[in-house]
């Protein structure tokens, strides 16, 4: 995990700087490849409160009435210091953000991006900075945004836009689900890069009995956390709380993409969708211009943002404005080392043996029609799988086909399949070779209750022990995946004949 959190921070800086021939800063119109006329920065010019420092809010004691949500378990002291806020809120002319970081501090994740430009056309902002960024219990983070949407919305008077990198954009729906307060103010919840419905790296990260931070737990698909905040419709808040999702297909540490940050009742963007063959990663997006500008639409019109709003030519900006600058000056380079300082030591240091129990405001009755897994929620039906073929015949150039059935309510089901050869095989005439397996059948996405066509093929020995006529009999292992349920496993012996 950190052997890819290292190559993805070398890929930001070679894919900016890599970029910045074809590509100008968003929004100065300095474009080579726009279609369009040259445009200006999007929104009102630069305010004047707008390169205030970060100053700490006030402390306020959290409201914890019947009508408010669950009464609030972090103290209070705690939850005044982590939020900063840049700026006069009750002056500015456009709704508030508040940007989480994950596994970082805020000035890491955002300083060098969005933190630095939204004040620049008039967006205030504010920022989240937890004791033990993205590590702790998402329930507890939960509670900081709480209290930070509870702030914004009392000293600015409009609705919070909020903002969440990575594994803390969980915290934030989490907030909006259950204190019904703050979904009444609140207008967007943007995730970016967000493991919506779990991603694969913490699922092996976690396993063998590890050690893993609680959000590691939680971010694991099929974990109770997920199940629970993916188990009821998206809230609606008072004013039509919307929500939007912005990933990256290349994303390394959020996968398998586009499923992992896919949000039913969202509306959910691949920059690559907009922009084909955009190189940003998990760390890059950050700092992507039509990541940018996908926020500012969704700022700045009623509901989710829409790509189709966006200006022509827009997929010729490759970053913020200034970033490149920042990047030749170390600034980017710096909050990335700086990352990558604290996030190994934040898995080392806050490992846990399991994940967090569900709150008991979450424990609520079952709604799947199946037996409790113990948390107060139940379980979705784990994916059927059986391995159709019973014997198959390898082809001269070592091609052989098994067909594979997976059963789901889901929409696709995701298969993995292996075949394991004996080491040795006995011959006519009593001598033995040794042989190899094949290789492992690369992720496949089959429809459910159709029967998918597994294609591999057999290695060179293997392949001369068929023709030489032994009596050869494989054990396949089939693997399937449909959305947040555990994995099953079924395996199964075919002959193999010549």
């Amino acid at each position: 995990m950190i052997r890819e959190a290292v190559a993805a921070a070398s890929a930001l800086a070679v894919a900016l700087v890599g970029a910045a021939p074809a590509m100008g800063d968003a929004g100065t119109g300095r474009s080579p490849t726009a279609t369009g006329p040259a445009r200006a920065e999007t929104g009102p010019p630069r305010s004047p409160t707008a390169a205030r420092p970060l100053v700490v809010a006030p402390a306020a004691t959290p409201r914890a009435a019947a009508s408010s949500g669950p009464a609030l378990t972090v103290p209070a002291a705690e939850l005044a210091v982590s939020l900063n806020c840049r700026g006069d809120l009750a002056a500015a002319s456009r709704p508030p953000v508040l940007l989480a970081p994950d596994y970082a501090t805020s000035e890491q994740s955002y300083g060098w991006n969005l933190a630095r430009q939204l004040p620049a056309v008039g967006v205030p902002v504010c920022t989240l900075d937890l004791e033990h960024p993205g590590t702790e219990d998402l329930q507890d983070e939960a509670e900081h945004v709480v209290h930070a949407v509870r702030e914004m919305r009392a000293r600015s008077g409009r609705p919070v836009v909020l903002v969440g990198h990575a594994f803390i954009a969980l915290a934030e729906r989490w907030a909006v689900t259950f204190w019904p307060d703050v979904a009444a103010s609140v207008s967007d919840v943007v995730g970016i890069a967000a493991p919506d419905q779990g991603t694969e790296l913490t699922a092996g990260l976690c396993s063998g009995g590890r050690a893993c931070p609680p959000s590691a737990w939680q971010a694991t698909p099929g974990s109770a956390f997920l199940r629970r905040i993916n188990r009821d419709p998206l809230p609606t808040g008072e004013g039509g709380l919307a929500f939007t999702t912005i990933s990256s297909r290349f994303d390394e540490l959020v996968s398998p993409q586009p499923r992992a940050s896919t949000l039913p009742g969202a509306r959910n963007i691949a920059l690559q969708d907009v922009c084909p063959n955009r190189p940003s990663d998990h760390f890059a997006i950050l700092g992507d211009a039509i990541t940018y500008r996908l926020l500012l639409d969704a700022i700045d019109h009623p509901g989710p943002a829409d790509p189709s709003r966006l200006p022509a030519g827009a997929c010729g900006e490759a970053f913020l404005p200034g970033l490149l600058g920042d990047v030749v000056n170390l600034k980017v380079p710096i909050a990335l080392a700086g990352f990558l300082t604290s996030f190994p030591a934040a898995v080392g240091s806050r490992g846990v043996a399991a994940e967090p129990p569900l709150r008991a405001y979450a424990r609520t009755p079952a709604v799947y029609g199946h037996e409790s897994d113990g948390a107060g929620i139940t379980a979705p039906p784990r994916p059927g799988v059986r391995v159709l073929t019973r014997r198959v015949r390898v082809g001269a150039s070592g091609t052989f086909a098994l067909r594979v059935r997976c059963t789901t309510t889901e929409p696709a089901c995701a298969l993995r399949t292996t075949v394991r050869a004996p080491v040795r095989v006995r011959l006519p005439g009593g001598r033995s070779v040794r042989v190899r397996s094949p290789r492992p059948v690369p992720r496949t996405v089959a429809a459910p209750g159709a029967a998918t066509t597994v294609r591999l093929r057999a290695p060179l020995s293997l392949r001369r022990a068929v023709r030489s006529g032994g009596r050869i009999v494989v054990r396949v292992t089939a693997r399937a995946r449909a959305g947040t349920a555990p994995a099953t496993t079924r395996r199964a012996t075919v002959r193999l004949v010549g």
